[in-house]
């Protein structure tokens, strides 16, 4: 029995080169077979969730808690089944017996900060994602873009430089990441210290290869806040930067919508 659910796992953690319906059909075949064994349940539920089954999902975990089988894995699917079948409130409390069983569960860290922010309770998403981050040995860009974000629009006192801080220390920690390095300029702006972000986006056109892109982006804060001869600079460098890449570069559509955008920003300057 225990080979036959180990089967089934890993067979789960390939779903991408398998057909979803069918691991189901086997999981139910097994059941059938094996009606005491819980785990099936579990795993079936999992599956649920990723097909899209929330009622049915939610029947297999809420099975296992009914036989005494409870984990950080049944309460996070649970968890998932219940708010993506509508169920918010209810959602956060099993997420929240989900770190009962184990406080520093990363998915279930990540799903809360999820559920938090989609019901706009902002300030303790971000301090859900920062606490992820605080626990985590390889953070992904994303964590700190959500934490950044949820502390954007959390309402507090500290939020501004808890906001920044987040984006900062992903570079940090990650190095120069664009995704990283243009949203921390936007946080800039939103804050409205253009100053700071034209610092950003200074570093960005240094180290980056390709200056055409980056220029462009400074020329469009400099247009921001009405500094139209520096705009002007920096269009122009971007549309040199530009021609000079090889023709089979430049005729590339991304390239074209590049150089569409600084022909038309430095008509608007000149009329």
């Amino acid at each position: 029995m225990w080979l036959l659910f180990c089967s089934i796992w890993f067979s789960f953690g390939n779903l991408a080169h398998g057909d979803l319906d069918a691991r189901i059909a086997e999981l139910s075949i097994s059941i059938q077979e094996y009606p005491d064994s819980i785990q099936l349940y579990l795993v079936r539920g999992e599956l649920l969730v990723l097909h899209e089954e929330y009622p049915a999902a939610r029947v297999d975990f809420e099975h296992c808690l009914h036989h005494q089988f409870s984990s950080a894995r049944v309460f996070l699917g649970l968890s998932k089944a219940l708010y993506l079948s509508g169920v918010p409130d209810s959602s956060l409390y099993y997420v929240e017996q989900a770190l009962v069983f184990d406080p520093a569960h990363p998915s279930a860290l990540e799903w809360k900060g999820t559920v938090l922010r989609m019901e706009e309770n902002y300030c303790a998403a971000a301090a859900a994602c920062s606490y992820l981050i605080s626990l985590t040995t390889a953070p992904s860009p994303s964590l700190y873009l959500d934490a950044s974000n949820a502390w954007l629009q959390c309402d507090l006192p500290e939020s501004e430089n808890k906001a920044i801080q987040s984006l900062r220390d992903g570079l940090s920690r990650l190095g120069r990441l664009h995704v990283l390095e243009m949203a921390l300029v936007d946080t800039y702006l939103h804050y409205q210290r253009y100053t700071d972000a034209l610092q950003v986006q200074s570093e960005i056109i240094q180290h980056w290869s390709f200056k055409a892109v980056p220029y462009l982006d400074r020329a469009e804060i400099y247009l921001q806040f009405h500094e139209v001869a520096l705009a002007k600079s920096d269009l122009l460098h971007a549309l040199d930067a530009l021609e000079q890449l090889p023709a089979y570069k430049t005729n590339t559509p991304a390239m074209k919508s590049v150089k569409s955008k600084i022909i038309s920003s430095l008509e608007e300057i000149e009329n």
